[in-house]
């Protein structure tokens, strides 16, 4: 199930981008993917870990996953910022606001199901 919140909260930003008529991205954005194609790329790892669980590897991982989500913290902070000094459009603020907290809630979504996968190892190593 929370897998699947990952997988349907990239999926939102997909219809988000396409309701709202996005037609270029923000370097924001663009910054905010390739966070999260790292973090997914992380958690692969740390998901097929868990048939031979090693946990110190895994917390590892777990650790790295951790660390972008704070990353992606910050990176909404300043995107937002941005957005609000560089954008005059109040209907493009709002879009992007919207679009750049959903790419943030996908890295949380990532940290809990890497925090999850965790708990799983722990009970099972």
């Amino acid at each position: 199930h929370e897998l699947d919140l990952v997988i349907n909260q990239i999926k939102k930003v997909v219809v988000y981008a396409h309701a709202y008529h996005i037609s270029e991205s923000r370097v924001e954005g663009i910054e905010f993917c390739k966070l999260i194609v790292e973090m997914t790329r992380e958690l692969v790892a740390v998901i097929s870990g868990l048939a031979k669980p090693d946990v110190l590897k895994l917390r590892e991982r777990v650790s790295r996953i951790e660390a972008l989500e704070e990353r992606g913290d910050s990176l909404l902070t300043a995107s937002l910022a941005s957005v609000f000094v560089h954008e005059h459009d109040a209907k493009s603020i709002l879009v992007w606001q919207s679009i750049l907290e959903k790419l943030e809630d996908v890295t949380d979504s990532c940290d809990h199901v890497a925090s999850l996968a965790m708990s799983i190892a722990r009970k099972e190593g």
